[in-house]
């Protein structure tokens, strides 16, 4: 029952991206692309039989075989409300899948419906997952596990700190840059930069405050 709560919105993601196949499978093309290019044109593609289910079997796989982990592995529940901690981050995830699956489904339309769905889901899991990862505790399983942040307590929080504004703060850009721009770039870039910032300033404060 507490996995069930736990994972009750991610659920609820799974069971949208379920609602939108249906509503659109009988309009669906009989190919549809699996992959896409920087530009955002499809380079791959899959029956829609296969693929207009692919991602909520996907998810909801995710859901389960993280929740199996985390309740059998001591280390993942080192972490203080590990389970519900981990539950948040997955949610972030779905997001993400959320907007993949349905800019999929109508890229037949025109490949700016891709980019923007894309986009609108990796801007739902950077706010939300910065939410989270602000106030992430030093775990074994998830978060910026470099040497640097790993060796400090300090350096962990600080980081993470960081990692989660700048996380929430790309995250409201892209929002609002996707309903006028469709870019593949600009979203990848929203999501690399406050991945790859928080891990240098990581080491620098490593190198000025710990070394």
């Amino acid at each position: 029952m507490k996995f069930l709560k736990n994972h009750a919105l991610s659920f609820l993601v799974c069971f949208v991206m379920i609602g939108v196949t249906v509503y659109l499978y009988p309009n669906l093309p009989n190919e549809i692309p699996t992959r896409f290019n920087l530009e955002g044109k499809p380079i791959a593609y899959a029956t829609k039989e296969v693929q207009s289910f692919f991602m909520p079997v996907l998810y909801l796989f995710v859901i389960f075989l993280v929740g199996i982990f985390v309740s059998n592995s001591a280390k993942a529940n080192t972490m203080k409300n590990s389970q519900e901690v981990l539950a948040k981050v997955i949610l972030a995830v779905g997001f993400v899948l959320l907007g993949v699956h349905i800019g999929s489904l109508l890229s037949f339309k025109g490949e700016q419906y891709f980019l923007r769905f894309f986009s609108l889901g990796a801007a739902l899991f950077l706010v939300y997952g910065g939410s989270v990862f602000g106030k992430l505790e030093k775990n074994y399983f998830i978060g910026i596990r470099v040497p640097w942040t790993l060796s400090s307590d300090e350096n962990w929080r600080r980081t993470h700190r960081l990692a989660g504004v700048l996380m929430v703060l790309f995250g409201i850009l892209l929002f609002a840059f996707s309903f006028f721009v469709q870019n593949m770039m600009m979203a990848v870039a929203a999501i690399l930069i406050p991945c790859l910032l928080p891990i240098i300033y990581s080491f620098y404060y490593f190198k000025k405050f710990e070394n």
